[in-house]
């Protein structure tokens, strides 16, 4: 009891120091964890007799970050506010949900973009390459761009300046010089390029396509994004409707075909 007792104080005091030396808890989760991992280790080795951290208690860390779900209309406004590669990227993040690292890092390449689908690799997970319908909206932006480009048939489709996939240095200056200027400016309230994939997700399910638990199968949100999208559906069911004109962006009704006509973009 007494051994217990000394080594819950102990953990309190050892969470309390790094707490006061500025260390944020999700930061002591996994210093905490590293540290476990490498004494345990060092036990079977045989290089120390025992795991001097091993019951060290990690703190509790609660996601602050609350997803914000944009409706068409406010993806459109962030669009206009940006340079025509910049709100392609918009358009894909928003219309077919990659993670930035599938689109720009891995990278989404012009024979990846199919007459019907796009084709996502998916480094962060390692799972086999993720096939997203191709909407007939995101088509013409897509179309539209390989236009710019001089109709390249080879290559990422966002390359960076030496014509290669982007770094996460260049992907981190990017969201710090167009994407959060074009946010001020639209007046949109969104910070992460990563919460434009909500978009794609709720227009799914509010088509009746998707479901909580294909959501979290496929990859495209993490399981608690995926319930408060799940809890903000009537809301953003009503605000897309409201949205939605005769060139609507979003996920095509299942009479119609989901790709664009003739060649692909």
């Amino acid at each position: 009891m007494i051994e217990k007792r000394e080594r819950k104080d102990r953990d309190v005091q050892l969470a309390s120091d790094l707490e006061r030396d500025g260390v944020g808890r999700p930061t002591i989760r996994k210093t905490l964890g590293l540290l476990q991992g490498v004494l345990a280790r060092a036990v079977e080795w045989g290089r120390i007799p025992s795991n001097p951290v091993k019951g060290v208690r990690k703190p509790t860390v609660v996601r602050q970050h609350v997803v914000r779900v944009l409706s068409p209309r406010e993806v459109e406004a962030l669009r206009a506010e940006m340079e025509h590669r910049d709100a392609t990227i918009v358009s894909c993040l928003a219309y077919s949900g990659p993670r930035p690292g599938e689109l720009l890092q891995a990278p989404l390449t012009w024979p990846d973009v199919l007459q019907r689908s796009l084709v996502y690799r998916q480094p962060k997970t390692q799972r086999s390459p993720r096939t997203v319908r191709l909407i007939t909206p995101l088509a013409r932006d897509l179309a539209s761009w390989q236009l710019a480009c001089g109709r390249p048939s080879a290559g990422p489709v966002f390359p960076d300046t030496a014509g290669t996939a982007w770094s996460r240095d260049q992907w981190k200056n990017w969201h710090r010089r167009h994407f959060l200027p074009a946010a001020r400016a639209s007046g949109v309230d969104i910070s992460r390029p990563y919460d434009l994939r909500h978009t794609w997700a709720s227009l799914l399910i509010q088509e009746g396509r998707l479901t909580l638990i294909e959501i979290c199968a496929d990859g495209p949100l993490s399981t608690d994004a995926a319930r408060q999208l799940r809890a903000r559906r009537r809301r953003v069911v009503r605000t897309a409707a409201t949205d939605r004109g005769p060139d609507s962006r979003g996920p095509a009704s299942p009479e119609r075909p989901h790709g664009r006509s003739g060649t692909s973009p």
